[in-house]
């Protein structure tokens, strides 16, 4: 073998170490000691440890003395956002929302949180086999605290973008009270199940849509007559629930 090709077989050789040690940052967990993380990786510990290093200089990965501890550096916190935010979630999501109306044979929509209008749109649908179908138009701003398909959302957001949204649709001191009270049960369960206010004559299933760093930003909703009564309610809940933590997994949300 020539010196060429035994200088490129290490190279390669530590990117891929890098990237296992990258790796398993970000999916099993976020801090890690260089013995834990060189068992776990079976590395000797000097390689491991010079291979953290490098990642530190280049703000991959951080060191905090007070735990003797790796963690997430914010270059990769960096990276993570920028491609999280160039990502089509329509395209993500699709295959997944398929999936699940070839099983319900409902209808089922992907929403946006828009932050900075604090507004929300349906950007995308998938139709069941009814020829009757909810019309709602896709990418029309709407306010977000009505329905399973905002509240799925606004459970999820800042004090302060709560207190903004709530403020700007004039709602009653008994209003806000009943809100938060629905929105502390949305928190502790991750969906939602009722009348969806923005269809009359409907209720929804709607549950959470997070990114990379954890921040929500949309839902999606399973909508059907209010007149319906479906046996497979409790099998909605769960496959609402996982399909939208696959969708959020794809984006780079990592859950804890």
């Amino acid at each position: 073998m020539s010196v060429m090709s035994i200088m490129e077989a290490k190279r390669n050789n530590v990117i891929s170490k890098s990237f296992k040690i990258i790796q398993t940052f970000i999916d099993v967990k976020s801090q890690w000691g260089v013995r834990d993380l060189a068992r776990y990786l079976d590395m000797p510990v000097s390689t491991l440890h010079r291979l953290c290093s490098n990642l530190e200089e280049e703000k991959i990965l951080e060191f905090n003395p007070q735990i003797n501890k790796y963690e997430i550096g914010i270059e990769m916190i960096r990276m993570s956002a920028s491609v999280s935010s160039k990502i089509d979630i329509k395209k993500i999501s699709k295959p997944l929302m398929e999936e699940y109306v070839e099983k319900h044979k409902q209808s089922l929509y992907l929403i946006l949180y828009h932050k900075y209008e604090r507004k929300l749109s349906f950007i995308d649908k998938v139709n069941g086999p009814d020829p009757l179908q909810y019309h709602i138009n896709i990418g029309d701003l709407q306010p977000i605290p009505y329905g399973g398909s905002g509240k799925a959302i606004l459970a999820f957001l800042s004090q302060y973008e709560f207190e903004s949204i709530v403020k700007n649709e004039n709602f009653t001191d008994e209003q806000i009270q009943a809100l938060i009270q629905e929105l502390e049960i949305i928190r502790e369960n991750y969906f939602v199940y009722g009348e969806e206010g923005r269809i009359k004559g409907s209720k929804g299933f709607a549950a959470p849509v997070f990114d990379a760093l954890g921040n929500v930003i949309g839902s999606i909703c399973h909508t059907i007559p209010i007149t319906d009564d479906f046996s497979n309610e409790e099998e909605i809940i769960v496959d609402i629930k996982k399909t939208s933590k696959e969708i959020s997994k794809l984006i780079g949300y990592k859950e804890t």
